[in-house]
């Protein structure tokens, strides 16, 4: 593994190590250390993807938690270092914390839209979704509703 030191997300991408060797083999039997500047870090980084969650839910007669319909649309982290383990279209990294999450819900539906754009995503430290669970789902199926 290189050293890359608080490089957190960008352990999964290795774009830096094909650069270092370019100019390592450029300058034969010399030790080569290759730094970017905060622009190019910038500029050739990759970033944690955008979401958007879109969740409806519907209730029984006593406020429990009975159906949830949600709808996510977000950049795929697998796309394109591991399209392999898309299946059916589907990264099962944008839907996992609904597709298994620790609530039991009688009627669920997930629904994933695809939406990879010109910004470079990798993975992120959470989830795209991880957010909407805890801030919509906890509540409503627990019956503690702030509002």
């Amino acid at each position: 593994m290189a050293g890359v030191g608080g490089g957190f997300g960008r352990r999964a991408e290795t774009d830096f190590v094909e650069q270092a060797v370019t100019v390592a083999q450029a300058l034969p039997g010399k030790t080569v250390k290759l730094l970017w500047s905060r622009e190019e870090d910038m500029r050739h980084d990759y970033y944690r993807p955008a979401s958007i969650v879109s969740m409806k839910a519907g209730l029984d007669k006593r406020g429990r938690l009975l159906a949830l319909y949600t709808r996510i649309a977000c950049p795929s982290i697998l796309k394109g270092p591991l399209p392999s383990m898309l299946k059916d279209g589907i990264d099962f990294t944008a839907v996992s914390s609904f597709n298994d999450m620790p609530y039991a819900v009688t009627h669920q539906r997930v629904a994933y839209a695809m939406r990879n754009g010109p910004v470079p995503v990798c993975i992120g430290i959470l989830s795209p979704d991880n957010g909407s669970l805890r801030a919509r789902v906890r509540p409503l199926w627990t019956g503690k509703r702030p509002w």
